[in-house]
């Protein structure tokens, strides 16, 4: 009786404590016990179940107890096993767009050939691109040093552009090329209008008169209006 009282004082302590393993005082006396206990087997009464000892309940709830902190701890072990968190990737940056090129500016307006063919000369010319937007200018020099041509694009705002060169005193209006063209004979400028794009021409150089640079402009007009 001394030993029930003592396997059950040491199966209740360990039970409220809450321990990660059974005391092993506990375990070898339930072992002892379990190995010395006479196992007589009594009448067996129909239609009755064996009731189990307050002991042998106590030690069935130690063994249950124990499996349960032994899976529970390889579980715990088991999900703290790895290596460390993965990284997230950051997105990919946004490739910048390409900016305006030149064929999107002035010098995009006229070629080299174009410029030489309508001014009869066979000496080249070479474009050159300057100004920012809205307005950019080309100016086209041979290697001499010379300038031959100069051409503006205004885009956007060529509308407004082109309402301020039709008010610039004795400005002519083009009718050869429709509403949306004006002469400046005091630059020997023509303007010209496509939708919200404005374009100019000015021949230089050996183009003294104001005639024959109206002549040249004229003579450029019908390969630039396209591009507008």
């Amino acid at each position: 009786m001394n030993d029930d009282r003592t396997l059950e004082r040491a199966a209740r302590s360990w039970l409220e404590e809450g321990p990660t393993q059974a005391p092993d005082r506990a375990v070898d006396a339930a072992l002892s016990r379990i190995q010395t206990t006479r196992q007589d087997r009594g009448p067996w009464i129909p239609g009755r179940l064996p009731i189990m000892s307050l002991t042998a309940r106590l030690v069935a709830s130690v063994a249950a107890l124990a499996v349960v902190v032994a899976v529970g701890l390889s579980i715990v072990r088991v999900g703290s096993v790895g290596g460390p968190p993965a990284t997230p990737t950051p997105a990919p940056t946004p490739t910048a767009t390409p900016g305006p090129t030149l064929v999107d500016a002035a010098c995009g307006l006229l070629t080299s050939d174009e410029v030489q063919v309508a001014a009869g000369q066979g000496i080249g010319v070479v474009p050159g691109a300057s100004g920012t937007r809205p307005t950019t200018y080309c100016i086209y020099s041979d290697g001499g040093g010379d300038t031959w041509l100069q051409t503006a694009l205004t885009r956007p705002g060529g509308a407004a552009a082109f309402t301020a060169a039709k008010a610039i005193a004795g400005a002519q209006a083009e009718n050869s090329l429709g509403n949306g063209a004006v002469f400046d004979p005091a630059t020997g400028t023509l303007y010209i209008l496509r939708g919200d794009s404005m374009a100019s021409i000015r021949p230089l150089f050996t183009f003294d008169t104001v005639e024959q640079q109206h002549a040249m402009a004229l003579r450029l007009a019908p390969v630039l209006i396209p591009r507008l």
